[in-house]
């Protein structure tokens, strides 16, 4: 096993690595990890245009299947409630009435978690700007030993 002193005075060799108890780790990978540019978020990479092509193409498809699908669901269909309520109506609007309804439940239950994390990202502008206001403590130099 290899120590700092060691490690340290080996971090100036590249491609030279430390060895320790279970592996290896390379000092020019260590040393260079926080200064590699982050990639790109994935909607700001180039896009090619025939990508673009195929990704139309496949919603087109798509709608197209699903446009078919409700058209060859037309007839009437009886949904029966509690107490003796029934609802008679085309099946593609029965289904398409419990898509909206999960729709709006699913944005109604990411509210909360919406609004803590806004709360939560004004809290920390706020804490942002009052530490870019606030300025730095003058560090002072140590005293010189008293002998």
């Amino acid at each position: 096993m290899i120590g700092l002193s060691a490690a340290a005075s080996l971090a100036g060799a590249p491609r030279q690595g430390v060895h320790l108890q279970y592996g290896t780790i390379r000092l020019d990978l260590c040393r260079h990890a926080a200064r590699r540019p982050s990639p790109a978020p994935f909607s700001q990479l180039p896009r090619d245009p025939f990508m673009k092509l195929i990704a139309w193409v496949i919603r087109v498809l798509v709608f197209v299947l699903l446009l078919v699908l409700a058209l060859s669901n037309t007839q009437p269909a009886t949904l029966s409630f509690l107490a003796g309520y029934a609802w008679q109506a085309p099946l593609i609007l029965i289904g398409l009435a419990f898509f909206v309804v999960g729709l709006l439940a699913g944005l109604l239950s990411a509210l909360p978690a919406l609004f803590k994390l806004r709360m939560e990202n004004g809290r920390l502008k706020r804490d942002l700007r009052t530490a870019r206001e606030t300025p730095a403590p003058v560090a002072e130099p140590p005293l010189p030993p008293l002998i």
